[in-house]
Parts: structure tokens; C-alpha cells; sequence
């Protein structure tokens, strides 16, 4: 059986990672996004991903022994 995907993989808040994005990621995403509707978009789209990717080291983080 072959699975199709149609959503290319995106930085997921939500999930920390990236991956195809559902349309429970993509609400979460959207939330972020009016959140910080007083950014330029670019300037929102660098703050999203820079928050995505602070999530993923914050969980990796708590995730290791101590």
C-alpha cells in the first residue's frame, strides 16, 4: 500500500519537529502566527522557526538523564 503525502514536511510547533503537517499543526501554527501579527512577515516566518527550533532543543534537553 503506498501512503501519499500532501503536505510537503514543515516546522511544527506544536510537535516540535518536522513533519507533514496536520490540521491540528496547522492550527496551532496559525495561533502563533495572530499572535505575532504586529511582525513583518518575514520577520514572523524567521521568529516561528527560531521558536520551533527552541522547542526541539528544550525538549531534547529535558529528555537527557541528569
Amino acid at each position: 500500500m503506498t501512503t501519499v503525502v500532501t503536505s510537503p514536511p514543515m516546522a511544527c510547533l506544536l510537535h516540535a519537529e518536522v513533519h507533514p503537517m496536520t490540521s491540528t499543526c496547522w492550527g496551532t501554527t496559525l495561533d502563533w502566527y495572530l499572535l505575532h501579527d504586529h511582525l513583518e512577515q518575514a520577520e514572523a516566518r524567521d521568529a516561528y522557526q527560531a521558536a520551533v527550533e527552541r522547542e526541539m532543543i528544550d525538549r531534547h534537553v529535558r529528555q537527557q538523564p541528569a
